[in-house]
C-alpha cells in the first residue's frame, strides 16, 4: 500500500494544478493553479533571471475554507531569527489546539490515524491532540552537529520557515540563509505581499526534468525580513529549497505524520529518506527527526520534504533504451541519476542485462556494484 498516494488522492481540499508547456501554453488553463516556473536558476544571490512570479494564477476563492484559514493564522506566531526566544502566548496555544482539533476530523488524517494505528501498531488516536502537539508544535533544543539551537519547532521550520543571520551589521547589508520553509501556501501569501522572490527553478536533474511534474516545485528563492514598519532587516537566500504543490495544509501534515511514525520504525533510510511514487513523479521523501545531545534522534519533527528525483514515464524510457547499450560509465550515471539506485545494471557479454538492486542503508555509487 502507498499511503502517501492514498493521501493524495483523498485530499479533498487539493487544488489542481497546471504548468506551463514548452509552447508557452498551460496544458489545463483552467486549473486552481497554474505554475510558470520559467527558467533554471543560476545559483546566486543576485542573479533573478525569472521575470515572472511563480504561481500566475491561483483560485483564492479555494482558500476561503475554515482550515485554510485556522492554518494561516498560525503563521505569524513566530519569530523568524533562529537565534531568538520563542514562546507561545495563551491565544497562540489557543490557535494551535483549535487547527489540531480541526484537522483531526478530515478524510486524510481519518486515513492517516488508521495506518498508523494497524500498519504501524502505534497508537495515536486517544491522545491525538498532544501527541501531535508535541511532535509538531512544541519548542525543543535541536543539537546537530553537537550545536546547540533552542527554540526549535518542526511546524515552524516546515510551514513557516527560518532566518539564519547575524543582525550586527544592520540595515540592508544584513545578509542570511532560509532553512526550512516548505509549503506552498506560504510561499503564495509571501510572494503575493512582496516578501519572497521565485528566481527560477533548481532540480538539479538530467534531461531538462522537473519543470513539467505537478506535485513538486524546486526552486531557488530570496525571502526579504522586515520589521513592523516595513523596514529591510535582512535578506535571506536559498539556492535550493521545495514543496509539494496544490496538496492542502492537512495533507502535508498527514504525510509528515506519517513519516514521522515510519521514521521511528525505522522505514527510512539511514540518510532519511525514503522513495515514493507519487502521481507520475518519483520521489524522495527527506524526514529528520530532531537531534538529542547525546546525538540520538529525539522526538519532534525538525523537517519533511519532497525530493523530486524525475518522471516514472522518463524512467521507463531509460530502462527500455540503455538496455540494448555497451557497458558505458556515462549511461549508467545517467540511469543512476534518475534511479537513485533503485535500479542497478550489470554487465554481461557487453550487454547491459537488468537485475534489481535494493539497500535500506544509504547506498553509494560503486562500480563493483555494475559489475
Amino acid at each position: 500500500m502507498n499511503i502517501y498516494q492514498t493521501l493524495w488522492d483523498n485530499d479533498e481540499n487539493k487544488f489542481s494544478v497546471s504548468k506551463k508547456l514548452n509552447s508557452g501554453e498551460y496544458e489545463n488553463p483552467n486549473a486552481d493553479l497554474l505554475i510558470d516556473e520559467q527558467i533554471k536558476a543560476d545559483g546566486r544571490r543576485d542573479t533573478d533571471l525569472a521575470k515572472n512570479p511563480l504561481f500566475s494564477f491561483v483560485n483564492l476563492a479555494k482558500l476561503e475554507t475554515e482550515i485554510n484559514s485556522k492554518f494561516i493564522n498560525l503563521l505569524n506566531n513566530y519569530i523568524i531569527n533562529y537565534r531568538d526566544v520563542e514562546d507561545y502566548t495563551t491565544q497562540e496555544l489557543d490557535e494551535i489546539y483549535q487547527f489540531i482539533e480541526t484537522i483531526k476530523s478530515t478524510k486524510v488524517f481519518q486515513l492517516a490515524i488508521d495506518y498508523i494505528e494497524n500498519s504501524l501498531n502505534e497508537r495515536i488516536q486517544e491522545n491525538f491532540n498532544d501527541q501531535m502537539f508535541d511532535i509538531w508544535f512544541k519548542f525543543y533544543t535541536n543539537w546537530f552537529n553537537g550545536r546547540q539551537t533552542d527554540f526549535c519547532s518542526g511546524f515552524e521550520h516546515v510551514f513557516v520557515g527560518e532566518g539564519k543571520y547575524s543582525p550586527t551589521t544592520g540595515g540592508n547589508n544584513t545578509l542570511g540563509e532560509i532553512d526550512g520553509y516548505h509549503n506552498w501556501i506560504k510561499f503564495l501569501l509571501d510572494e503575493k505581499t512582496g516578501r519572497v522572490n521565485f528566481s527560477g527553478y533548481n532540480y538539479g536533474l538530467d534531461n531538462n526534468q522537473g519543470p513539467d511534474n505537478v506535485n513538486v516545485v524546486t526552486l531557488q528563492m530570496t525571502w526579504e525580513h522586515r520589521d513592523l514598519n516595513g523596514d529591510l532587516i535582512a535578506q535571506l537566500f536559498k539556492p535550493k529549497g521545495g514543496f509539494f504543490v496544490g496538496n492542502s495544509p492537512e495533507c502535508d501534515l498527514a504525510m509528515g505524520t506519517i513519516a514521522y511514525f515510519e521514521s521511528k520504525k525505522g522505514m527510512f533510510s539511514s540518510n532519511d529518506k525514503k522513495q515514493v511514487d507519487l502521481g507520475k513523479s518519483k520521489l524522495a521523501l527527506v524526514m529528520y527527526r530532531n537531534i538529542n545531545r547525546d546525538a540520538t534522534r529525539g522526538d519532534h519533527i525538525r523537517s519533511f520534504y519532497p525530493e523530486y528525483l524525475g518522471s516514472m514515464a522518463f524512467a521507463d524510457s531509460l530502462l527500455q533504451n540503455i538496455k540494448g547499450l555497451d557497458y558505458d560509465k556515462s549511461n549508467l550515471l545517467r540511469l543512476n541519476n534518475t534511479l537513485y539506485a533503485d535500479f542497478v545494471y550489470r554487465s554481461k557479454e557487453s550487454i547491459l542485462e537488468r537485475s534489481i538492486y535494493y539497500d535500506n542503508n544509504r547506498w553509494k555509487l560503486k562500480f563493483e556494484n555494475w559489475k
